[in-house]
């Protein structure tokens, strides 16, 4: 970040507002007015732009939103491992328990796909069954 030297006028009651919030917040006298300047600007552009929130509520809620949705692909993950997990178990079982010819395992995963196609990727046993 580029720093530029500004010299300014204020009265003295707006200096002393400054001493006191500097020692409320325990900063600088520069980081309160970029602080009072960045509020304002929200202020200003809520006036003038008719936004409903100010930026750094938006910035807040949107890092909100992130952080859940990273929690959320997180925990989505971890089901869709473990389900590929026990489906390869699975798998293997059958395989390892009945002789199936490979041609008719490839017939059998070309009916599933189609059959899971046509039905909005909804899978019911009973809906096998009666077929």
């Amino acid at each position: 970040m580029e720093l530029v030297k500004k010299s300014y006028r204020i009265s003295a009651s707006t200096a002393e507002m400054l001493k006191t919030i500097v020692e409320k917040e325990n900063c600088t006298e520069v980081s309160a007015v970029e602080n009072a300047i960045r509020y304002y600007k929200d202020y200003l552009y809520m006036q003038t732009d008719g936004a409903f929130i100010s930026e750094s509520v938006k910035r807040t809620f949107l890092a909100s939103v992130n952080l859940m949705e990273t929690r959320l692909n997180n925990r989505t993950n971890k089901v869709l491992s473990e389900l590929a997990i026990q489906q390869a178990i699975i798998c293997q079982v059958l395989a390892h328990e009945l002789e199936i010819n490979p041609r008719a395992l490839d017939n059998y995963r070309r009916a599933a796909v189609e059959y899971l196609k046509m039905n909005d990727r909804v899978f019911r046993l009973e809906d096998i069954l009666e077929e």
